[in-house]
């Protein structure tokens, strides 16, 4: 039997925002370093991080897009699917122009509407950000320092960012229960008569008042009055990251600098595993598809020809101008390749090749398509399978020329993917599509040069 209840909240002087904010927000820091002998250093530390919530909240959450609250006139209401406005007589007397209602239907805001409503969590936490580390820094000869950290990062309330409007994590308040669609499978999806078919606009204001017929499903809802109903930022959400840091770094001396980073991580985040999961609001830690390994290199040589330098300190100035001062640097960028995510499939066997190759990057025999009207089972990754690892050398070359005392021109020639390597994306992972594991696009661009003159002064 369904359940009539609920209202909305408006603002008013007890309610005057989007949701209730949390006024105090206790944000803890704390470090020490610790001094082990002339050339070792030991750092720990913690600290929370409250993240913004304009940045979650996004700019599609303002009042002129929201429940009752508009800047535009809709059309009539059609009738049964038909537009009862022509244009001989665009808003006729007895269907007419629906104007923005604001609060005015109350309780009855929102009612049948077939599409989905959707309202702030009331009691919206901030989401926060509870991070420690322990890294150990070390000198090591000819002026290399080595970074070693371990990060740790415990999330909480935590919702996608995103100025573009993002609405976070959502929890349906109108879902059918899953177990009955696995039992009674097509038919929830049959026409029967619609209950609310013909009431007054006062009452309804919705479009399912005009619909003589709905899905058996729509009626079976825990309120069939109403579309889908979602109250976003739910709370609960966790994300846990771990990850391994080094670094080891020369800063700029005699001519040359160089820096090598690699990160090994390990990440998490609370979502619904499947439909069941999402009708019981259970959370699941699922883990990330981002690359586990990234190494990054880079590099600045000042090459010692020319005047000033190593090699021909006092060479002729003609000379000096074409093979001296010249400079470079480089970039080496490589990650292991992110994990690839499955969408809802039976899978039998092991999934993982030895020796995968651009057409067939994973055993394609071990998945097909899901059984209709059954739960998800199959993981959204697996272990070891990951696309392509990705890597890109960027190289430039440059030389200053003194034109004046007070005037420089500088020459620089820029290379990006200096190799021209072809770096594959990852494998096709629809499974009814004939080019199903294999790789059909690159996610690189072929070498680009780039030639810069500049004047200094």
């Amino acid at each position: 039997k369904p359940t009539y209840n609920g209202a909305w909240v408006y603002t008013d002087d007890k309610t005057p925002g989007l949701y209730s904010a949390n006024r105090a927000n206790f944000l803890p820091r704390v470090g020490i370093a610790i001094r082990a002998n002339d050339r070792t250093a030991i750092r720990v530390g913690y600290a929370r991080y409250a993240v913004p919530l304009m940045s979650v909240l996004g700019y599609s959450w303002i009042l002129p897009s929201q429940d009752g609250y508009s800047a535009t006139s809709n059309g009539p209401v059609a009738v049964q699917g038909v537009p009862q406005g022509v244009f001989s007589n665009p808003f006729p007397a007895s269907n007419p122009l629906v104007l923005p209602v604001g609060r005015g239907n109350g309780r009855n805001t929102n009612l049948g509407n077939t599409g989905n409503t959707s309202w702030a969590n009331q009691n919206l936490e901030t989401p926060m950000n509870d991070r420690f580390n322990f890294t150990v820094e070390r000198d090591f000869v000819y002026g290399l320092k080595l970074d070693a950290t371990f990060f740790m990062n415990f999330g909480h309330n935590m919702v996608p960012e995103g100025q573009g409007g993002n609405a976070g994590f959502g929890q349906a308040m109108n879902m059918v229960d899953p177990q009955l669609s696995y039992t009674y499978k097509s038919a929830l999806i049959a026409p029967v008569a619609n209950p609310f078919f013909g009431l007054p606009a006062s009452l309804m204001p919705g479009q399912l008042r005009g619909q003589r017929t709905v899905p058996l499903s729509t009626l079976i809802r825990p309120y069939p009055q109403y579309g889908d109903l979602t109250q976003t930022f739910m709370p609960g959400v966790d994300n846990r990251y771990k990850a391994l840091q080094m670094r080891v770094q020369r800063r700029f001396a005699n001519g040359y600098s160089v820096v090598w980073g690699y990160n090994y991580n390990r990440e998490s985040t609370g979502a619904f595993f499947n439909a069941p999961d999402q009708f019981a609001n259970k959370l699941t830690m699922i883990p990330a598809a981002l690359p586990r390994h990234r190494m990054t290199l880079g590099t600045t040589i000042d090459l010692p020809v020319g005047r000033g330098r190593r090699i021909g300190s006092t060479m002729h100035p003609v000379l000096n101008a074409i093979v001296g001062g010249w400079s470079t640097s480089h970039i080496f960028m490589w990650n292991s390749g992110s994990f690839l995510r499955f969408g809802q499939l039976e899978v039998s066997g092991d999934p993982i090749l030895d020796n995968p190759t651009w057409q067939k990057w994973f055993n394609t025999a071990a998945f097909s398509q899901a059984i209709p009207f059954t739960p998800r089972l199959n993981p959204y990754q697996y272990d070891g399978l990951t696309g392509p690892r990705f890597w890109q050398l960027d190289s430039t070359i440059s030389k200053n020329f003194d034109l004046t005392e007070r005037f420089k021109l500088e020459f620089r020639l820029e290379g990006y993917n200096l190799t021209n390597s072809v770096m594959p994306g990852n494998p096709n992972l629809t499974v009814t599509s004939t080019q199903f594991g294999g790789i059909i696009n690159q996610v690189n661009y072929g070498r680009e040069v780039q030639y810069t003159l500049r004047l200094h002064f």
